[in-house]
Order: C-alpha cells, then structure tokens, then sequence
C-alpha cells in the first residue's frame, strides 16, 4: 500500500506546472512577493545552477530580480565575483551562504539575487536572460527562461498596482500598537 502511495505521490509532482505562479504576502513587513518555481538553468560535472525569477512590491512600489542558488557538487563552495549578461554586468547581492543537498553529502550553496530594472525585467521576457557567472571556483553560463519572466509579468499585468500599506499589519501592533510597533508609530 505505501508503494502505490508514493508512486501517486511522484506522479502528481511530476505533474504539477514548471511555471506555477507563487504569491504570498509578508504581514509583518508589509511585502507582496510573486514568484516561480526554481528552475535549473547549469549542470556540469561540479557545478548547478538555480534560478527564480521575483517580484516584490510594498507601498506602490515594485522591484524585479532573479534569485540564484548556486551549489557545487564538489568540495568548496561557489564564491561569485560577478554576473554578466551580454557583455554587461549586472547588480549582482550575495544574500546568504549555505549547506544545502544534505542527501548524500552537504552543498555550500550561494544564494543571491540579481537586481533587474522593470526594463530589463521586460526586455527579458522577449527572449531570456543570458547569464554568465565568474567565480572564483568555477564559472557558469545559463539562460533565464522567458516564459519565467513572462508568468510573472502577465500576473502583475493583471492586477492593478499595490495599494500603499500605511499600518503595520502584524496582529499584536493593532492591539497594543504603542508596545509592539513604537517606532512604526507617527509621534
């Protein structure tokens, strides 16, 4: 019985969209997020790359990126000095550095995001985001899908802009808003 439980189980994810829409919302910051699924865009014999195109607004205001996660199958973690797309580099943050794929044997990972214009964000849903990435234990090159960024702007197209968040929005601050959000709080 467990078996046939998994077996349905495998099948029902291998089924389950590539470019499902994930939305969410923060209510403690206030922060809207529309995102994808990771999408594999490298995979070599020490290396694989991950990608999730985002988009986060708050307030009005939105911000487009690519969220990475890069690990390396052999030891040593990926240390990334620079991205470049077309020729032109782009802003590029190291968020975080972790051990990750603890299946077998733990990864260092770096995980980051690549900050796009809603230009760029829109120029690459045309015809992808070509990535190359230096590091100082490896390189990488893959393209962002632009069915990816295309998801997601049809999403943002369909809804009208955020409404400006004026009150925090954590359940405790509309209780006792003095003792919790003071410094949220006009004085």
């Amino acid at each position: 019985m467990n078996w046939r439980f998994m077996i349905l189980c495998f099948l029902l994810t291998a089924c389950s969209p590539i470019g499902s829409v994930v939305n969410f919302h923060d209510n403690w910051t206030g922060i809207d997020t529309i995102t994808t699924n990771e999408q594999e865009i490298f995979r070599d014999r020490q290396g694989v790359m991950l990608v999730r195109p985002a988009i986060t607004s708050r307030g009005g205001q939105r911000a487009f990126g690519i969220v990475t996660r890069i690990y390396r199958i052999v030891p040593n973690g990926p240390i990334i000095e620079k991205i470049e797309s077309n020729g032109n580099l782009l802003r590029y943050q190291k968020t975080d550095r972790l051990l990750t794929q603890c299946i077998d044997t733990c990864r260092r990972t770096e995980i980051g995001v690549i900050h796009l214009t809603e230009a760029e964000f829109r120029n690459a849903a045309k015809s992808g985001l070509p990535l190359r990435i230096f590091g100082r234990r490896g390189r990488y090159h893959g393209t962002v899908s632009p069915a990816l960024l295309q998801t997601l702007l049809a999403q943002i197209d369909a809804t009208p802009q955020a409404a400006a968040i004026s009150a925090p929005q954590h359940p405790q601050c509309r209780t006792d808003h003095r003792a919790i959000c003071r410094s949220k709080t006009p004085r």
